[in-house]
């Protein structure tokens, strides 16, 4: 369902926890209202791991702040026609595996350069973590 969600951009992960949430605390309003921390630990937990920290750290350290949107529409929709339910996850991966393998080693290779761990080319695209720790 987190697959499916994630198509769905910035509400990713909420279209599953929160209704969670709202089960956990009817099932704690039935038995014992004690036990409502649970729920609210969980959807904590839950917004934490599956919202901020993805959406914060991940997706611009993996991705570059300089994807375009459309590209990782398109590699969401295509990764599901070609791989099935895995390709939700592995489309975006392969779009941005590629991506940097195109402008770290293709474009050294079609002008007979050495092939470095610089890009040469499209510098802008993607992240680079050595830069952005300073």
């Amino acid at each position: 369902m987190t697959g499916i969600a994630s198509i769905i951009p910035i509400i990713v992960g909420k279209l599953v926890y929160l209704p969670i949430t709202g089960y956990l605390l009817l099932l704690v309003a039935r038995t014992d209202t004690q036990l409502v921390w649970y729920p609210a630990l969980f959807v904590v937990v839950a917004f934490f791991f599956l919202d901020f920290v993805p959406q914060t750290f991940i997706q611009p350290y993996i991705a570059g702040r300089n994807l375009h949107v459309g590209l990782m529409i398109f590699a969401y929709v295509f990764g599901g026609l070609f791989f099935g339910w895995y390709g939700l996850f592995l489309g975006p991966i392969i779009l941005v595996f590629s991506l940097q393998a195109i402008r770290l080693v293709v474009t050294d290779l079609l002008h007979g350069g050495p092939v470095t761990p610089r890009p040469t080319a499209a510098e802008d695209l993607g992240s680079d973590p050595a830069l952005e720790q300073n």
